[in-house]
């Protein structure tokens, strides 16, 4: 087996982010979002639905402990310990300001104080494709294509949302599972890893 290297998102890939965010929206607002109906990414399509602007619904990434706050992906953290014994993981995250750049570091030594800091790297909006890696593990849209165009040969996969079930297999991309399913996912992503290091 190779060991390989992958570069592992942390927001709602590690960090249950988006179900925290929508939690949070309905204890303000009582507007209850699933996560089924967030169709973009960056929850555009998702502020008309509730009673306030786009601009107060991203505020709550800015809150000070709210990034901090969010759990765990059901599976996520025994999925990644279980890679790191055989691969390099790299920890690939786009902080939104030095806050959440601030709690990210603080949120991975919670969670995966196995991880050193030398394999945490956090970049600006769009460099992910300046970090090459045999795998990536995302769930943007965006920089899952940007990826896969600078890195044909990368194993790109994740955990399946509704605003990234479109990129599909047949383009390449293997997404896994729901957000609902985040345990089987991350099953199905460490099986992928697997396979990818006997390939190579």
């Amino acid at each position: 087996m190779k060991r390989l290297t992958l570069a592992v998102d942390m927001d709602s890939i590690l960090v249950d982010l988006l179900g925290h965010w929508l939690q949070a929206i309905e204890d303000d607002t009582g507007v209850r979002i699933s996560t089924d109906q967030v169709l973009d990414w960056d929850m555009s399509s998702v502020a008309g639905l509730i009673p306030m602007d786009k601009e107060k619904v991203l505020a709550y990434l800015q809150r000070p402990g709210f990034f901090l706050e969010a759990p765990a992906m059901p599976g996520a953290i025994e999925a990644l310990r279980n890679l790191c014994a055989d691969h390099e993981v790299l920890i690939v995250s786009c902080p939104c300001s030095p806050n959440s750049a601030k709690e990210k570091l603080e949120w991975l030594a919670k969670w995966c104080p196995f991880i050193s800091a030398k394999n945490v790297l956090l970049v600006g909006s769009g460099q992910k494709p300046r970090i090459k890696a045999d795998v990536l593990i995302d769930d943007n849209p965006e920089i899952l294509t940007s990826y896969k165009r600078a890195h044909p040969e990368t194993l790109c996969t994740g955990i399946a949302y509704a605003y990234n079930r479109h990129l599909g297999i047949s383009n390449g991309y293997f997404l896994c599972g729901s957000y609902q399913q985040s345990g089987a996912a991350w099953d199905d992503i460490v099986a992928l890893v697997g396979v990818a290091a006997l390939d190579t």
